[in-house]
């Protein structure tokens, strides 16, 4: 078995205990009808990424603001990317390696697959409600989440909690 202290075992229990009192839920966690006012800027123009450049000063406002949605769909976009590459990794891990994983961490990759598809179901959906694009992504991303693959199962689960928490 893969080894487990006691203090990873307390802790993966305490997340999955935590997770099951308050799921995620694809049609509640949002208030969809309320919908997107494409009219609103979506982040902070000066935070755009052509900020400083010089043809940032040829753009109107609605081009600067209309380049902010663009900018945040290219975001949720790689992140919905990032997302949907995780399920079938920590689901592979838990095929793969399920007799070898002490229960707390098996469950834990579990309960963290199945919060992975809701997070995948409700970005898409908002993309959807704002009418954005979505965009693949570059090879160079595909690439670097392969290697997750070949790494320690606790390990996958460390890389992917502090990318999601930055």
């Amino acid at each position: 078995m893969i080894a487990s202290s006691t203090t990873t075992e307390k802790l993966t229990d305490k997340l999955i205990k935590k997770s099951h009192q308050k799921p995620n839920h694809y049609e509640n966690t949002i208030p969809w009808a309320l919908g997107v006012n494409r009219a609103l800027r979506p982040k902070n123009l000066d935070h755009l990424w052509i900020k400083g450049l010089e043809i940032e000063k040829s753009l109107t406002h609605e081009q600067r603001l209309e380049l902010a949605w663009l900018e945040v769909a290219r975001d949720v976009s790689m992140f919905v990317w990032f997302e949907q590459t995780l399920i079938p990794m920590y689901m592979e891990i838990v095929a793969k390696a399920s007799d070898q994983l002490h229960p707390s961490i098996r469950d834990y990759i579990t309960v963290f697959a199945k919060e992975e598809i809701v997070h995948v179901l409700c970005f898409r959906r908002y993309m959807e409600v704002a009418q954005l694009p979505y965009y693949p992504p570059p090879s160079s991303y595909i690439e670097g989440f392969k290697q997750l693959h070949q790494i320690h199962p606790i390990m996958a689960v460390l890389v992917t909690l502090l990318t999601e928490w930055v």
